[in-house]
């Protein structure tokens, strides 16, 4: 079986989509710093975008590609939430995190293990 190679972009808003999708609320930055802090510390991957770090462009091209959302609030923080293009990318993450759970489960005794052909 030949596995596909999510590109840097896929992976990047797969992570950050899987944070906010924790949450039934919008949420800031802060919040996704604190899930991301790694994110933080890395360099934008074009050091020509103007931005900070790694999570400020990651989260100004997934508004710009309508995966989330940008809402201003009294104080000019921006809150981001699910936008219309959101569920592209919870795809690849459900798929990831299903392949984690198949494959603990053939690691232990687990009832599902009957319903796969050996």
């Amino acid at each position: 079986m030949v596995k596909a190679k999510l590109s840097d972009k896929q992976r990047d808003y797969a992570s950050i989509v899987s944070v906010v999708d924790r949450f039934d609320r919008p949420i800031g930055a802060a919040e996704l710093g604190k899930h991301r802090r790694r994110w933080l510390d890395y360099p934008p991957r074009d050091p020509s975008s103007g931005h900070r770090n790694r999570l400020e462009e990651v989260l100004a091209k997934m508004v710009k590609d309508e995966v989330l959302r940008a809402t201003k609030t009294s104080r000019d923080a921006l809150l981001y939430s699910r936008g219309p293009n959101f569920g592209e990318y919870q795809l690849y993450f459900a798929r990831r995190r299903m392949r984690y759970f198949l494959g603990s489960c053939f690691m232990i005794q687990c009832p599902l293990q009957d319903d796969f052909p050996s």
